[in-house]
This record gives C-alpha cells, sequence and structure tokens, in this order.
C-alpha cells in the first residue's frame, strides 16, 4: 500500500523516475570510542570458541544482546542506535524533481530477528544476517512538512573477511573490506501535508482530474506502480549506506578494542 494522494502520483508520472539520485550526508556524526574496561558487557553471553556449536550460540546471545546494544551504554561507551540518526538525504528525480529529507530518524534495528551469526575461523570469516523492518521519520524540504517511509521484510545481510593479529600477548580479529547488503519486500511512504487535498497544489490537481478523469485514471493505472516502486527503491538504496556505515563502525571499533580471549570463553 502505497499511502500518496491521486494528485501527487499524476506529478510524479511526469518524472517517470528514470534518473533518481539518492545520497546521505554524515551518517556518522559520533565519536564512537570504548572504555578502557577489558571485559565485555555481562548482558552481552560469551560462547566458547571451541564448541561445535559456536555459532548456534553466537545466534543466541546475539539475539540477546542486541535489544540492549541498540539502546546504547555509557559505561563502554557505545553510542545509541535505536533510531540512527541521518541529518540529511537528498533524493532527485531526473533534473525536475528535488527534495532534500533532513533530521531523518530511522528505527526499527533493535526489534529485527537474528537470523544468523556465523563464525568461520577456519576460513577466517564472518556473516551475519537480521530480517524485520524499518522506519524512517524525517521533515522534507517542499513544505517543510513530515515524510514518513516504512520498509517491510528487510534482509540485512553482514559479511567480512578478517585476520587474527596480535596485540600485547593478545589475540584480536581483525576486519577486512566489509560489505553490506539491504533488500526490502515492500514498504510505503506517507509525506503528510504534500499530498493534502486541502493544500493548494492537491485542490489544482484534483480539479485536473475531475476534468480529465478518463485520460487521468489510464495514466495512473499505467504508470504508477514503475514510478512509486523506483522512487522507494532509491529511497532504500539511500537509506542502506547510512545504516551501514554505523554498523561497520561500531563492529570495527567493538573487534579493536575486545580482545578474542574476552569476546570468547576457551
Amino acid at each position: 500500500m502505497v499511502r500518496l494522494h491521486q494528485g501527487y502520483l499524476h506529478l510524479l508520472l511526469q518524472f517517470a523516475c528514470r534518473n533518481c539520485q539518492i545520497t546521505y550526508r554524515d551518517a556518522v556524526e559520533q565519536n564512537i570510542i570504548f572504555s578502557e574496561l577489558g571485559t565485555i558487557a555481562n548482558y552481552i553471553p560469551r560462547c566458547s570458541r571451541t564448541d561445535p556449536k559456536l555459532n548456534v550460540c553466537a545466534l543466541q546471545s546475539t539475539r540477546k544482546a542486541l535489544p540492549r546494544l541498540v539502546r546504547g551504554d555509557k559505561e563502554y561507551n557505545l553510542p545509541r542506535v535505536e533510531p540512527i540518526k541521518v541529518p540529511e538525504l537528498s533524493l532527485q528525480v531526473g533534473n525536475s524533481f528535488k527534495m532534500k529529507m533532513k533530521q531523518v530518524q530511522i528505527s526499527g534495528i533493535g526489534n529485527s530477528d537474528v537470523q544468523k551469526v556465523r563464525f568461520d575461523f577456519d576460513n577466517n570469516h564472518f556473516n551475519g544476517n537480521i530480517y524485520g523492518f524499518l522506519r524512517s521519520k524525517s521533515k522534507h524540504s517542499i513544505t517543510q512538512g513530515f515524510a514518513n517511509i516504512t520498509m517491510i521484510r528487510v534482509n540485512f545481510t553482514y559479511d567480512f573477511d578478517f585476520n587474527i593479529v596480535r596485540k600485547e600477548s593478545q589475540e584480536y580479529i581483525e576486519p577486512l573490506k566489509p560489505t553490506v547488503t539491504f533488500k526490502s519486500g515492500s514498504g510505503y511512504v506517507d509525506f503528510g501535508d504534500l499530498i493534502s487535498a486541502d493544500s493548494a497544489l492537491g485542490q489544482q490537481v484534483n480539479q485536473f482530474l475531475n476534468d480529465n478523469w478518463e485520460e487521468a485514471e489510464n495514466e495512473l493505472r499505467s504508470g504508477i506502480a514503475p514510478a512509486i516502486g523506483e522512487i522507494i527503491s532509491e529511497l532504500r538504496s539511500g537509506i542502506a549506506p547510512a545504516i551501514g556505515e554505523i554498523i561497520s563502525s561500531i563492529v570495527r571499533q567493538y573487534l579493536t578494542k575486545f580482545s578474542m580471549t574476552d569476546m570468547f570463553l576457551p
């Protein structure tokens, strides 16, 4: 379900979204610094690296810890990432339509279902996967109103190879070239007062639709699905790297601070 007024949908058809571009700015504002405490938080259960069921244990541990981790932890200087805050997202449709979304807040990570956490120490590889929904709330630049975007059935995967390096008699995991993939099954958008029937834009477009209904109906039926689909796709593409950058930063700093002895049982 795409919650947009029909008048605004008709205007979107003029842009067709054949050349959409979306960018984000300064996704990570926090200076992520871990404390000098030598052990991980007690709400993160540790697993044995030599346990044949290590990855089962790691999955259960991550599921238990995630809702707590996203709230941040002052003792360990962990930043709060629920919601994730992005100062600005910019959407451009061809050369005709530009919109900036500011004060973007992305929520839902903490309620996600962690489906996979896999350490492969034979091949020095890590793979994790979470599944859920994301909700984005921001202000848009056209009327300074609010824009809400919800992405459903989000599949988020985080992979990296790693080296095991030795520092001061301790072993640490050093991630190499982490990659993030991000897909969502569906979603809807709500641009609030931008598409209100009481606004001047809404009244003008409604009058046009009333005067040219048969032609407008055919255009809407044939063209709106791909246009809206592509715009939502571009919005997803802009949100994904913001989330990926923040998660990568936290994981990298976490692995730099805590040794394998801190993270794993014998």
